[in-house]
């Protein structure tokens, strides 16, 4: 398959540098506008918010995804937050008595739970400002008198000021609305599908992988094996995110993966919602490049059904690999 040939020859060029066993950063990408995760149950996402001129970092954790609900928990601060689909709640992350952060559970599937992830943008009432003490309130609506033979002065007449036009709606809905309906894709699902492998690729080990290589081989790897075992688990990416943005009354809803190699991480999959509908899915960077002409959703389709196939957490290694 194209997919597995471009992985290969990428890491077999690489590993003449020999770099090997790198320990990946996890990506925190900052939250300034509604963003789609994939969580699989006891994974860990991180991401960072602003506050008080500061980018602070918080990591949630996905504690139990059930059939249509789940509960995370938020560090630092150790917040739960139970969610059911579709249910948002506000979270204050500080612990200063505002909401910080909007999280929304979109879904459910197996051990994934699809999260939205916003910046609060609500507001409250307004507080009135107290009079001072020792101040004489000004009685509402009270007229001071003009002494006798004074000329009364005008009372200037006030402009009234415009109310501004509410903001309309979108057609497609909220961006939150416009993830669902890409996630309810076919290539959208695939999203989801590798989500689950970079997590597992991230939770493979040496001993694991020679298990499995021994279990399909028939032998133990050799150095050079080995080598590209590391390597390939270093370059994979480690997350895919989704964000929608909106463009005219329709949504661009944009896979991104990241972590691992640049090479392999940016954009993946875009896909057009109108009218709370997919209209058009485009593959990406590698995602379609690897694909040597072949239809880039069969082609993907290919690599993460093979992968899934492998009863291994190093199972997307192994199969883009050929082992």
């Amino acid at each position: 398959m194209a997919t597995r040939i471009g992985f290969f020859t990428l890491a077999a060029a690489l590993l003449l540098f020999g770099c090997c066993g790198i320990q990946l950063p996890h990506e925190s990408p900052l939250i300034t506008e509604a963003v789609q995760f994939p969580v699989q149950q006891s994974g860990t996402l991180y991401f960072r918010i602003v506050a008080n001129g500061s980018t602070p970092e918080y990591s949630l954790y996905a504690q139990d995804v059930l059939q249509v609900s789940a509960l995370f928990v938020i560090n630092p601060g150790n917040t739960p937050v139970s969610l059911t689909e579709g249910q948002s709640k506000d979270v204050d992350l500080n612990k200063d008595g505002h909401p910080d952060i909007t999280l929304r559970l979109i879904n459910t599937t197996g051990d994934t739970a699809f999260i939205a992830l916003s910046a609060y943008s609500g507001g409250g009432a307004a507080t009135p400002t107290p009079t001072p003490a020792g101040a004489t309130p000004t009685p509402q609506g009270s007229v001071t008198p003009t002494p006798a033979g004074a000329t009364p002065t005008p009372t200037p007449q006030h402009t009234a000021t415009p109310t501004p036009a509410p903001t309309a709606t979108p057609a497609g809905g909220t961006p939150e609305q416009a993830i669902a309906a890409a996630n309810a894709t076919t290539e959208g699902q695939l999203m989801g599908r590798y989500s689950s492998l970079y997590t597992l690729n991230q939770q493979c080990t040496e001993d694991q992988f020679k298990s499995m290589f021994n279990s399909r081989k028939g032998r133990q790897p050799n150095a050079v094996e080995l080598s590209q075992y590391h390597y390939m688990k270093s370059m994979l990416p480690t997350s895919v995110t989704a964000a929608a943005s909106l463009n005219g009354t329709s949504y661009n809803v944009v896979y991104s993966t990241s972590g691992g190699s640049s090479s392999m991480s940016g954009p993946a999959l875009k896909v057009v919602v109108a009218n709370g509908q997919a209209t058009s899915q485009t593959w990406q960077g590698t995602f379609a490049a690897d694909c040597g002409g072949a239809a880039p959703t069969d082609c993907n389709n290919g690599v993460v059904t093979g992968a899934e196939a492998i009863n291994s957490n190093c199972r997307l290694v192994i199969y883009l690999s050929n082992w």
